[in-house]
């Protein structure tokens, strides 16, 4: 039997073979394994920005009002075992041996040619784990796009949740808004319910509908909510009669929540009822590390794993919102595969300094290219090579008046995160 740490390194052994979107290998891996994705009930979300967070809320709303709810996502920031949960636990380790095991054995009883990717074994590893736990519910977070992601073998999810689409992955998805939300609505299934982000541009709109129109998919798209107060530890707003709680600072984990809440509503249609108090209490007991999460309150340390230019736009809001009077460090380290320099455009000229360094991922853009970009926007820019170090140099430069902003890169965020927490005593659930 493997150990924890040879399953982990099963998966990651598995990055040499790349992003390669399509259906065959997962699908003869699943085969290999029985199957185990046939019959899963599943709510299925893709989109660029705010998947994550859309799915925490629905896990923890289903958890609550007594679903067994399996949850996927991706990436993970401090374990592993992050991308596998139910009810809001990670996969314990014996299991993740034992679903890794069975997974690597049916790997190698497929023949030689077939390479399946790092998140196309961990995908099958899920699958095997939902069914054979009993979950009631998984959601299911798309890696990449959407008609050719690994998620989509699910023949018939319960809800097909579209969130915000914007400009990323475009070497792989397109480079038109029109071609990317195209491939996010491959998930949508004939007849499906469908919810989408209340805040998409025109022609995502257009292309949704379409695909809904043409597939007999029944679409819901929320009324826009309206955010009653807010501050950058979250906000409280009003839908459709019902005052919310959201844990998450700005109006677009506003819209997040109330993609959530309709998808919630969308399966209470197909026998799966959920209470105000379950629907109310999930949104506002929701917890999700690295988006706007506040790692001390004095100094001030945000840390976010904005990416990408639409969830680098919503960074940019929260800073003109409830940080225009504050002197900010930027410390940042992003993907070179990203769109650096518009990121940085947005972000660092309402930033004092910024101190560049570089993620420990291997797709991560060197720290000297990435303060070469940034001294277009900002006048003082350093370089600390050491992602920690380079941390701890933008708090002190914050000093006790000034915010430190720790952005760029969910990977980034991974490599920090835990030794903030310690650094500052932070409570971590």
């Amino acid at each position: 039997m493997m150990t924890y740490e040879e399953c982990v390194g099963f998966y990651e052994s598995r990055t040499r073979f790349g992003i390669r979107p399509g259906l065959e290998r997962i699908n003869a891996l699943l085969h290999a394994l029985g199957d185990p994705h046939k019959g899963l009930k599943a709510i299925h979300v893709a989109g660029t920005n705010g998947k994550g967070t859309v799915c925490i809320f629905l896990q923890n709303i289903l958890t609550r009002a007594g679903y067994k709810t399996g949850l996927f996502i991706s990436p993970y920031i401090s374990d592993f075992r992050e991308r596998i949960q139910t009810d809001g636990v990670m996969i314990s380790k014996s299991d993740f041996i034992s679903v890794t095991q069975r997974v690597k054995d049916a790997l190698e009883s497929l023949p030689g040619d077939v390479d399946v990717t790092e998140f196309e074994a961990i995908t099958a590893a899920a699958f095997l784990y939902y069914k054979e736990s009993g979950c009631d519910i998984a959601v299911l977070e798309t890696g990449l796009g959407g008609r050719l992601d690994a998620t989509n073998v699910i023949e018939d999810p319960l809800v097909c949740v579209i969130t915000s689409v914007s400009f990323d992955h475009m070497g792989v998805l397109g480079d038109s808004l029109t071609q990317i939300a195209g491939e996010k609505c491959g998930i949508i299934k004939p007849g499906c319910k469908v919810v989408s982000s209340p805040a998409q541009f025109p022609e995502v709109i257009d292309v949704i509908k379409a695909v809904c129109l043409e597939r007999e998919a029944e679409l819901c798209v929320p009324d826009e909510p309206a955010v009653v107060s807010g501050d950058i530890a979250g906000s409280v707003m009003e839908y459709r009669g019902v005052r919310f709680r959201v844990p998450f600072p700005g109006a677009h984990q506003a819209r997040n929540a109330v993609t959530a809440v309709e998808a919630i509503r969308a399966i209470g249609k197909l026998g799966y009822p959920v209470g105000d108090e379950a629907l109310t209490a999930g949104i506002a007991g929701a917890e999700n590390p690295a988006r706007t999460e506040i790692i001390s309150r004095s100094p001030l340390v945000i840390l976010d794993g904005s990416h990408n230019t639409g969830s680098v736009e919503a960074l940019r809001a929260l800073v003109r919102e409830y940080l225009k009077d504050k002197d900010i460090t930027a410390v940042v380290s992003m993907m070179a595969d990203k769109q650096v320099e518009d990121c940085l455009e947005k972000i660092l000229p309402l930033c004092g300094r910024a101190v560049c360094t570089k993620a420990s991922n291997p797709r991560a853009e060197e720290a000297e290219g990435l303060a070469a970009i940034a001294r277009r926007y900002c006048t003082d820019v350093s370089v600390e090579p050491d992602p920690f170090e380079a941390c701890l140099k933008g708090i002190a430069a914050a000093g006790e008046d000034g915010v430190a902003l720790i952005f760029g890169s969910l990977y980034f965020a991974g490599d920090v995160r835990d030794r903030l927490i310690a650094r500052f005593n932070k409570a971590d659930s």
